[in-house]
């Protein structure tokens, strides 16, 4: 089979190949290297880390609430999140329309762990990429099995550890870190999430890697709708290239491609860069710091393979794609502020008392209505409070307290009573107020909510 034709991680027969790739160095490297360090420390050290004695990132099922560098957001609150994932998911769309694939060579967490964690481990223990080619093709001996089992109990203990801080996000990590001390029994849904996502991690990092890429992710499928021949990618310059060293008839002049082949052994994917444009490329940009590095060594211009558009006119960066998907971004952003700007930390809600709807009580010779109600209140904030209850001057509130104290990230339900006098009933045997929460301390008005009130029927009104 032609490899031109096949998948890079198989050989001629069809069989998994086991890609090891070559060490690269340059300037793309340095700093991805860089990048892989940072989203490393923010995905294992954030579940880890207290903001005002609160975990600085958790995803609380059994309170149905996401906190995020102390900000919170609650069940209520999934207007805010569907369009915050409208953002992020459309915004992917956008920077593949610029960029090609630069998440998934640069920010992938497929990519971070094996690079910067898995690969570094093989190279520990098993030396260069040479070295591990040589171990993966000979027979199985002492030395073959002393250092795959020892690459593979690091393996293990890696996975364990970003398991754990993976758990960490959903349990607590105070609370996991409780449940570690104590006996397996005890706990037995998360120790097997946790043992179930250390397994899950082992394989995928650890064996399954490129082939997730490529067979899995969905994202390489549709990359080649998102993008267009204004799109900037990972791109080898067929025109500077070819003919490369070998193919050149004697009457051709020679591309700057020596054929070394150097950048098909730095690739994680196992492509050919020259062939073109390959659903296989994760846009890691191995290959165009190999290349600069072999055009440095025969003395030619760098940039063989670069980042490119496929037209060879200039890049026309404000296209109708980037400006519709701009346009989706921009109008779900304003969405999002506006909402947060209306944003509030008190919710309540008024539920009518059963039986009947408002009860008559004489008093000084005036005739009163009371109306029943259960006032449910819920504090969103980090923050205890005391909030009062206000409403119009001819409406009598009657609460248990003057001032409710509601705890921190707590819920009250308390009864409430509405009484007026009969004669502010309007015929129809109604009376719509304004009821406010207020904060008791600052007297600012919190939330603020029309209300009917019921009472009997003026003679001769007739049916509502």
């Amino acid at each position: 089979m032609n490899p031109s034709e096949r998948l890079g991680m198989l050989d001629e027969h069809g069989h998994r190949k086991f890609i090891i790739p070559a060490e690269v160095k340059g300037f793309y490297t340095k700093w991805k290297r860089k990048v892989h360090f940072l989203l490393l420390l923010i995905f294992l050290l954030l579940p880890w880390i207290f903001i005002g004695g609160e975990q600085a990132f958790r995803i609380d099922l059994g309170a149905r609430k996401l906190t995020f560098l102390g900000g919170h957001l609650y069940a209520s609150d999934t207007p805010l999140m569907f369009f915050l994932l409208i953002i992020m998911t459309v915004g992917l769309a956008l920077l593949t329309a610029l960029y090609g694939r630069v998440w998934c060579g640069w920010a992938c967490p497929q990519t971070v762990f094996i690079e910067a964690i898995y690969r570094q481990i093989e190279k520990w223990t098993e030396g260069t990429y040479l070295q591990r080619r040589r171990l993966r093709d000979q027979n199985w001996n002492f030395e073959k099995i002393r250092t795959t089992d020892l690459k593979w109990i690091l393996y293990f203990f890696v996975s364990a550890l970003i398991a754990h801080s993976f758990i960490a996000s959903w349990s607590g990590s105070k609370e996991l870190i409780s449940m570690m001390s104590g006996a397996p029994q005890e706990n037995w849904t998360y120790f097997l999430l946790v043992f179930g996502m250390t397994g899950t991690l082992l394989f995928n990092f650890g064996w399954f890697r490129e082939q997730f890429c490529l067979i899995v992710c969905p994202y390489g499928k549709i990359q080649s709708v998102l993008m267009d021949s204004h799109s900037v990618t990972v791109m080898y310059d067929e025109k500077r290239g070819e003919p490369r060293k070998g193919l050149a008839t004697s009457a051709q002049p020679k591309g700057d491609c020596v054929a070394c082949g150097r950048c098909v052994q730095v690739c994680p994917t196992g492509i050919d860069i020259r062939n073109g444009v390959q659903m296989d490329c994760i846009g890691c940009t191995a290959c165009i710091d190999a290349c600069d590095e072999i055009m440095t060594k025969v003395k030619k211009p760098t940039g063989l393979i670069r980042y490119k558009a496929l037209t060879n006119k200039p890049v026309q960066w404000l296209r109708a794609r980037v400006l519709a998907y701009g346009g989706i971004i921009a109008a779900a952003s304003v969405a999002l502020i506006v909402l947060l700007a209306f944003h509030q930390s008190i919710r309540f809600e008024l539920l009518r008392g059963k039986g009947n709807p408002y009860q008559v009580r004489e008093e000084n010779g005036k005739k009163l209505i009371q109306n029943y109600f259960h006032l449910r209140l819920e504090n969103h904030s980090a923050q205890a409070m005391k909030i009062r209850i206000e409403t119009d001057p001819q409406v009598k509130v009657v609460i248990p307290e003057d001032a409710l104290s509601l705890p921190a990230e707590g819920k009250r339900e308390v009864p409430i009573f509405f009484e007026i006098e009969s004669s502010k009933l309007s015929a129809k045997g109604r009376l719509e107020i304004h009821l406010r929460i207020q904060d008791a301390e600052t007297e600012k008005n919190l939330l603020e909510k029309k209300l009917s009130l019921l009472g009997p029927y003026s003679s001769g009104s007739g049916s509502p």
